[in-house]
C-alpha cells in the first residue's frame, strides 16, 4: 500500500498479511509447544526454517496437529497398554505440515492459458514488428558471439 494513502487518510486502517522471520517462528513454536512432551530429536530452528509462509495461527495449528499424530501414533503402538504417555517426534511434525499447510498461500492457484499467436485476433502489424525485433534481437546476440570466439 502506498503510504500517501495513509498520510491523506484515504484509508482510516490497514492491515498486512505478511509471513514472519525464522527467529519469531521459533518464538513462536517455543510458546505453542512449551506444555508439550517433545521427543529428544525434535528441532525447533529445523521446523521453523522448514516452515516458509507460514503465519502464528498455521504455527499454531501445525502444533495442534503434531500433538494429535502423536496421540494417534502412541495410540496404535500401545494398544493393549492403556498408559498415556506419548511425545512429539520429528515424524509427527512432518506428518502434521502435510496435513497444515500456510494460509497464505491457501485458495491461490495459477492458471496459465494456452494462447498462440493464432489465437490473437488483429494486430497483424504488432505481431510482424515483433517478428522482426526478434530476428534483429537473435542476430545481434549470434553477432556478438561470433566476435568473442
Amino acid at each position: 500500500m502506498d503510504v500517501s494513502f495513509l498520510i491523506h487518510k484515504v484509508f482510516d486502517w490497514g492491515f498486512c498479511e505478511c509471513t514472519a522471520f525464522e527467529s519469531y517462528k521459533f518464538l513462536v513454536l517455543q510458546l505453542y509447544t512449551r506444555k508439550l512432551p517433545l521427543s529428544p530429536d525434535v528441532d525447533l530452528q529445523a521446523i521453523a526454517a522448514s516452515c516458509n509462509g507460514y503465519v502464528g495461527a498455521d504455527l499454531e495449528a501445525l502444533c495442534r496437529e503434531a500433538a494429535m499424530c502423536a496421540m494417534d501414533r502412541s495410540r496404535y503402538e500401545n494398544k493393549d497398554e492403556d498408559d498415556g504417555v506419548w511425545c512429539v517426534t520429528m515424524q509427527d511434525w512432518t506428518k502434521a505440515r502435510a496435513i497444515v499447510g500456510p494460509s497464505i498461500t491457501r485458495g491461490v492457484t495459477v492458471e496459465i492459458p494456452k494462447v498462440s499467436w493464432d489465437d490473437i485476433g488483429g494486430l497483424n502489424d504488432l505481431k510482424v514488428s515483433l517478428f522482426n525485433f526478434r530476428y534483429l534481437l537473435d542476430s545481434a546476440i549470434m553477432y556478438i558471439g561470433s566476435l568473442n570466439s
